[in-house]
């Protein structure tokens, strides 16, 4: 475990350090900032540092380790009156002074004199009283600098940077002048913090953040230690990062014996690598209270755990109790305030608005039944105040008529407790929602958090709520504006080239190109990794199309930089009138994301979505009867198209192709059917009804003596659903089918997003003698992490390995391709191969089968000789 402490503040009494450790830990600090960016919090405590190194230099008589210190104070102070960050020239001369630190305190280890401590007799040692050191505080003014040294004045002139630091000027946003300081003081963000991480460039800049905002943190790198550690001195706030998940339930636990015992509240947050729904469930049900999803900075961790931060001291939960037995409101008065709340009764009805004005409650809990005046009535006069229209009232009453609990919220309450309630649940449900009630409110107070300070990109969840407003208000009437979707094409090539740091350095810069270049009153947002949303509320079609243009010319002219050399962008557009499509979020996305796809093949690069016809809106409604019949009657068919082994061999094995005939006689594929199904919500019926009669075509052939193994494509979808894998084993077992008779086919783009519940399926099933297939497969770093965790047997190559035979850098990348999966103990597919050249390179390049109408072309019969077959 190791005990993080940033800096030794003025007043606090010297540790047993050497004077040269206080230099090295000093000089590596400022170099550090030097390479990653200035705060201004973590400079006022330098400056502490600073001072401190300065004392006992002159104690000890290093003259030169003086000149130094007191250069660096000079600096710090020039920046720290105002306050403000070091300028360009200021940051440079900081660097030098610190490289100059650093050569001092080495020459001082080999001088300085190492003092030896006597183990004294500890048989007498007692623990003090808590927080005993508080009795002094007063004396701290009082004393001064009595029998301090007097200060050293002396005059440096700056030093050079050292050698291998490259010259950047500050990239932080330097303070207003107008903030008030110590304003940040006082958010509290938790006294003691546990951080359970594995390092890293952001995490490791989170301990001296939170130890700025006033956090005595613990860093530790073993889950075990944390749950120790927990139930000897429970903390505040526990952060477990994402290379813990595995870890989470036990910890999960362990905090959850901590909030039953201590009874205060202990915030569990939970940093995910990637925004995907089996991990979002897992720690939640883990009981952590917020998620931090693939943070970029350190600023983006902050900012949610300054949402469910413990609240200061001097601010906690105001709460106001309207209830007319007074026994029932000193006992929620007394629950409340043994968790740090302000609680205040109040018995008479009519004397609540009064109290409402002086009190300024962050919650108001109410009881039903009251004379004069009863809970409903007194709700709606609040409400009629604007101040409070939005905060909160919670019933708290033993009315058990549904009905009744229906008008109370229906006349202007949140939520309703019923009588009698738990000390837990009552606290819980008024700390949720005066916790919700605080973030909302402060978002509205700064209009500045509903950016990232990054790129001046407005986050993600702030232009939906944007969205869903516009299109709630609009639902009624003739819809204006609409909704630009913009994708970095290439970024896949970008990353594979450059590198993940280079990638992400582009897509903040186009980020904070775009955000520069939005209309009056727009809202933009980066949507996923190289993707991004505009909405424009005012724009009619023409105004849209001729905004997209100009955003695209404008990031595409622009020079961004990676490794010093210029790099230009293409970029494809898809604009989405709101007038186009239902007033629906979902659908508007959509609409744009497709519009956004159809651009990539288009020379101008922009699409915009267009409304199906009259014509096409009716066959798209015959083909979901169709389709909704074939689930009803089991109307689907397939057809069978052979994999075979390029050095030949007896075991037949086929594609199973999903089809389905209407009743004009017209036959649907399974690319038309999908769609739809998943569109509509049906794709698990269709995907059932697959599974069923494979499995039922493969135990039929059994019974012949006749071994066949088939392949069939699976949606997501059904494989996240968490009774999907059971059915399906339940239905192997009943039909006795030989192992790896199926195989699960799942295409590689749906693998990458869904990796961790795909995973889990697999996982769960591959004992059981399913196989299984990635399909559409193209090398990458997502490829390679899934060649590595799935239990794969086959792998199908995406198309672009079929231009393999014109050589090249494609032609290798199949070879290392193949190699690897050859070393995995996986089989390689060549998938819809169509000519003889294609076939004759995939062979020479060592691939195990071929499927494709150059083989045969799918037929409803299994009908193949496999043992003639060979290439």
């Amino acid at each position: 475990m190791q005990h993080v402490s940033l800096a030794i503040t003025a007043s606090e009494p010297l540790r047993p350090m050497r004077v040269s450790a206080r230099g090295e830990v000093l000089a590596a600090r400022l170099l550090a900032m030097w390479n990653g960016g200035w705060d201004i919090n973590i400079l006022m405590l330098l400056q502490a540092d600073v001072h401190a190194l300065s004392a006992l230099a002159c104690d000890k008589g290093h003259v030169r380790l003086r000149q130094v210190a007191a250069a660096i104070n000079t600096l710090l102070h020039k920046a720290l009156v105002q306050p403000r960050l070091p300028n360009e020239h200021e940051a440079r001369d900081l660097a030098g002074y610190a490289a100059a630190l650093r050569e001092v305190s080495a020459e001082l280890v080999q001088t300085e004199p190492v003092d030896r401590i006597q183990r004294g007799d500890v048989s007498r040692a007692e623990r003090p009283p808590a927080d005993y050191w508080q009795r002094w505080q007063h004396a701290d003014s009082a004393a001064g600098n009595v029998g301090a040294n007097p200060p050293c004045h002396v005059s440096v002139s700056p030093l050079k940077p050292p050698e291998g630091i490259p010259v950047t000027t500050p990239m932080n946003h330097e303070p207003p002048a107008s903030e008030e300081p110590g304003r940040g003081a006082a958010a509290v963000l938790a006294k003691r913090a546990y951080h359970l991480t594995q390092g890293g460039p952001v995490y490791s800049e989170l301990g001296p953040c939170l130890e700025a905002e006033g956090a005595e943190l613990e860093i530790l790198d073993s889950a075990d230690e944390l749950i120790e550690l927990l139930g000897a001195l429970p903390p505040e706030l526990v952060i477990v990062d994402a290379g813990f998940i595995e870890d989470i339930e036990r910890i999960g636990k362990a905090v959850q014996k901590v909030r039953d015992h201590v009874g205060n509240h202990l915030c569990l947050a939970v940093i995910l690598e990637r925004d995907e729904l089996a991990l979002r469930l897992r720690a939640r049900r883990a009981g952590a209270d917020t998620l931090v999803v693939a943070p970029s900075t350190v600023e983006d961790i902050l900012r949610v755990l300054r949402a469910v931060a413990v609240p200061p001291a001097g601010d906690p939960y105001r709460i106001l109790i309207v209830e007319y037995d007074r026994a029932q409101g000193v006992f929620a008065e007394s629950v409340l305030r043994n968790t740090g709340m302000d609680a205040r009764v109040v018995e008479d009805p009519l004397a609540v608005l009064d109290t409402l004005q002086t009190f300024r409650p962050d919650l108001i809990l109410m009881d039903l039944y009251m004379p004069r005046c009863n809970g409903m009535e007194l709700t709606t006069l609040i409400r009629e105040q604007p101040e409070f229209l939005h905060t909160p009232i919670v019933f708290l009453s033993g009315e058990s008529d549904e009905e009744v609990q229906f008008e109370v919220i229906d006349a202007g309450a949140d939520d309703f407790i019923a009588k009698p309630v738990r000390p837990r649940h009552l606290i819980a449900a008024v700390q949720n929602r005066v916790q919700r009630a605080r973030v909302l409110a402060n978002r509205g107070s700064n209009p500045g958090d509903d950016r990232d300070a990054r790129t001046g990109l407005h986050h993600r969840d702030i232009l939906m709520l944007h969205l869903q407003d516009l299109l709630a208000a609009r639902k009624d009437t003739e819809r204006a504006g609409g909704l630009l979707f913009l994708e970095v094409e290439a970024a896949a090539q970008i990353r594979e080239r450059h590198g993940l740091a280079a990638l992400e350095q582009v897509l903040a810069d186009v980020g904070r190109v775009l955000a520069g270049k939005l209309p009056v009153d727009g809202y933009a947002a980066r949507l996923g990794d190289a993707s991004y949303l505009v909405v424009d509320g005012n724009a009619g079609l023409s105004a849209l199309e001729a905004g997209a243009a100009r955003l695209r010319a404008e990031l595409m002219q622009h020079a961004f930089s990676v490794d010093g050399k210029p790099l230009r962008v293409r970029i494809s557009v898809g604009i989405c009138p709101f007038a186009a499509v239902p007033a629906d979020v979902g659908a508007v996305l959509n609409a744009s994301e497709r519009a956004c796809r159809n651009a990539r093949s288009t020379d101008r690069g922009i699409a915009c979505h267009e409304p199906p016809k009259d014509a096409e809106r009716e066959a798209q409604v015959g083909l979901e009867k169709s389709i909704r019949d074939a689930i009803d009657e089991s109307g689907f068919e397939f057809v069978y198209q052979p994999i075979v082994a390029v050095q030949g061999g007896e075991d037949a094995q086929f594609q199973c192709l999903l089809r389905l005939r209407d009743s004009d006689g017209k036959v649907h594929q399974a690319g038309t059917i999908v769609p739809v199904a998943e569109r509509r919500g049906w794709i698990a019926e269709v995907d059932r009804w697959a599974v069923s009669e494979a499995i039922a075509v493969i135990a039929r052939k059994q019974a012949e003596n006749s071994k066949l193994r088939l392949f069939l494509t699976q949606s997501p979808v059904s494989l996240a659903s968490p009774q999907y894998a059971d059915w399906l084993r339940d239905q192997l077992i009943a039909a006795h089918i030989e192992p790896e008779s199926l195989v699960i086919e799942i295409r590689m783009d749906e693998a990458i997003v869904h990796s961790a519940t795909i995973g889990e399926f697999c996982r769960s099933l591959v004992h059981h003698g399913v196989s299984f297939c990635l399909s559409q497969f193209e090398a990458g770093l997502d490829a390679a992490s899934l060649l590595e965790h799935l239990p794969l047997s086959f792998i199908k190559l995406g198309p672009r390995y079929l231009r393999a035979a014109a050589g090249g850098t494609i032609k290798d990348e199949l070879h290392n391709v193949i190699a690897k999966a050859h070393q995995l103990g996986i089989k390689v597919i060549g998938h819809r191969v169509e000519d003889p050249q294609s076939a004759a390179t995939l062979w020479m390049v060592g691939i195990d089968f071929l499927q494709g109408n150059l083989v045969q072309q799918a037929g409803d019969a299994l009908s193949f000789d496999f043992k003639s077959a060979v290439l």
